[in-house]
């Protein structure tokens, strides 16, 4: 956890400075995807990170909606339960 203080700390100042949410829809990165309007349960922290809880009881797996983004392997991220 200590990692991404100074990732929040960065995503406070820049909403401070620019007015952007640091969480946000995944429209934001997105604005022409009609699927990522639809993403309820997830969103981004900052523009780098991808929150995706498991919203279901009993649910061991999360669908991740896919702003253009290919190639994510296991070992780069980070499970947090």
């Amino acid at each position: 956890m200590p990692q991404l203080l100074p990732y929040l700390y960065t995503q406070f100042h820049i909403a401070h400075r620019t007015g952007a949410p640091v969480a946000r829809p995944l429209f934001w990165a997105a604005p022409g995807d009609a699927a990522a309007r639809e993403a309820h349960a997830q969103w981004l922290l900052g523009d780098a990170v991808l929150v995706s809880p498991v919203v279901h009881e009993g649910a061991d797996t999360v669908r991740l909606h896919s702003i253009g983004w290919v190639g994510i392997k296991r070992e780069s991220c980070t499970f947090l339960m």
